[in-house]
């Protein structure tokens, strides 16, 4: 019964987050790919209520940025971060009311990152797939591309929390055979990820008993 409330609890919350992101988002008319929470609930979980939002994350193209946060800022949000030689994110907040802040990226890493170079945003964007919130049309990565941002975003935070790996198992047992797993090596080897991606792979597969093919660990593995 405990569990039965505080689901209810979290789908009434999440739905009214999601309708003011769906707000946010036509607002600022520009080209978005949702990130973790954002795109995995209506997607890979298909289901609103089944894990929390701490915040919502999307990823523009860097040239929207002015435009974006002035459309934010028209809708009550105050921009906090973004300055810096190694930003790669903005955080808007909005105090007036209960909902979610919303982190801005332009890039999925800092550049204090070791490889921040060899990881190619324009071919995740080029990959990106259609998603229909509500009546608004977004974009959310490519499975391959969502592997990489979950597994590099897990490491960043030390796998200190179970719905990290959880979000993992659950891209990799949603797409199933549409994985390409051959794709994600490659791109893993050209954006020099492949340490990252075996840890997070490696830990789920440990811990979850998710289905990972073991040749994909084994050419991920470090030496």
């Amino acid at each position: 019964e405990e569990l039965r409330r505080e689901y209810f609890t979290t789908l009434g919350r999440n739905k009214y987050y999601f309708r003011e992101l769906v707000r946010c988002l036509k607002v600022m008319d520009v080209p978005v790919i949702l990130l973790k929470g954002a795109s995995l609930l209506p997607t890979v979980y298909n289901d609103l209520g089944a894990r929390p939002l701490g915040d919502f994350d999307i990823l523009i193209q860097r040239r929207d940025l002015e435009k974006i946060k002035g459309c934010l800022v028209s809708l009550g949000y105050e921009p906090h971060g973004g300055s810096g030689l190694y930003a790669n994110s903005i955080y808007f907040i909005k105090r007036e009311e209960p909902v979610l802040p919303l982190e801005v990226h332009w890039h999925i890493e800092n550049a204090m990152f070791p490889n921040f170079e060899r990881l190619k945003m324009e071919r995740m964007w080029q990959a990106a797939l259609p998603v229909k919130l509500e009546d608004y049309q977004g974009l959310i990565f490519a499975p391959h591309h969502q592997l990489i941002d979950l597994c590099v975003h897990a490491l960043k935070h030390s796998y200190d929390r179970l719905i990290l790996l959880w979000d993992i198992h659950q891209v990799i047992n949603y797409y199933g055979e549409r994985l390409n797993w051959e794709e994600l090596i490659k791109e893993a080897s050209d954006f020099c990820i492949s340490r990252p991606l075996f840890y997070g792979l490696n830990l789920t597969n440990l811990l979850m008993d998710t289905n990972v093919p073991r040749y994909v660990l084994d050419r991920l593995k470090p030496l």
